[in-house]
């Protein structure tokens, strides 16, 4: 395992500080491992989605709603994350408009 300030997570941690809210979700059967941190102080609001692709705990910044970082709006479907999409209303980051930082 990496230190914690080389990890996705760790990085995240440095620049914006403990998220507003933290959601896990455990792996099951085909299910990848998913943390979500919610920043309501970053950009009016923004989602980190972390996924362990692994199993071993080393969590990858897979999509963000923030406009500047990474951004994929399949990546539930790519990274097979065990979150339900319809549990969080900009996870799918289509509704994310680029370069418009409030």
């Amino acid at each position: 395992m990496r230190e914690g300030w080389r990890t996705d997570r760790g990085r995240t941690l440095i620049k914006y500080g403990f998220p507003t809210t933290t959601d896990r979700y455990q792996s099951k059967l085909d299910k990848n491992a998913t943390e979500v941190w919610f920043y309501n102080s970053v950009y009016g609001g923004s989602y980190f989605f972390f996924v362990d692709r692994t199993g071993i705990g080393d969590y990858q910044l897979v999509h963000s709603t923030a406009p500047i970082g990474v951004y994929n709006p399949n990546w539930i479907e790519e990274y097979n994350s065990a979150i339900n999409q319809n549990e969080y209303p900009q996870g799918s980051g289509n509704n994310r408009s680029r370069g418009s930082g409030r």
